[in-house]
């Protein structure tokens, strides 16, 4: 006889993948292993994209691509959400609505604003009639904000020369 166990954990790509790992044992001892990566795809799913590090006070639309792999056209709702160090823009509406083609894919934004250091996370849940719906995250850094800097070049002046240099109030 031999042994057989298999394990899957989804890996956080573009779309949801499992990988499989096998693991045989024969009763004296010997072993093989190997993996396989199984795609799976969605009827219908949304994927967030943003910046890979914003810094606080950005406020920035994240793009949501919403698929729909069925044979019919599809009303799709969006619920949006920031989390950690991103907060939804106040003035930004919290469910968005789609109308998307059968095999098509379209984009709608949202508007988000980076509030301290951190993580910050958008997550977006997907619903539409006759399907299970998706839901999506995207995780990214928030940086501490810049500071202002007076930057300044310089120039040998020979012979006889005049220079004016005006300075901004407090310096």
């Amino acid at each position: 006889p031999v042994p057989l166990w298999a394990s899957a954990r989804e890996r956080g790509d573009y779309e949801t993948t499992w990988r499989t790992a096998f693991l045989a044992r024969t009763d004296a001892g010997q072993s093989a292993v190997s993996l396989l990566d199984i795609p799976a795809f969605l009827p219908v799913s949304a994927r967030v994209d943003m910046g890979k590090k914003l810094t606080v006070g950005d406020a920035l639309s994240a793009r949501i691509v919403v698929r729909n792999r069925t044979s019919s056209a599809k009303s799709m709702t969006l619920d949006v959400a920031g989390e950690g160090s991103l907060a939804i823009d106040p003035k930004q509406n919290r469910v968005l609505s789609v109308d998307v083609p059968a095999n098509a894919v379209r984009s709608v934004f949202a508007r988000f604003l980076t509030k301290s250091e951190g993580k910050g996370k958008i997550s977006v849940t997907l619903r539409a009639p006759g399907t299970d719906g998706d839901r999506s995250t995207m995780e990214t850094d928030v940086e501490p904000a810049g500071e202002p800097r007076v930057i300044a070049t310089s120039a040998w002046i020979s012979g006889k020369s005049g220079l004016r240099v005006e300075l901004p109030a407090g310096y």
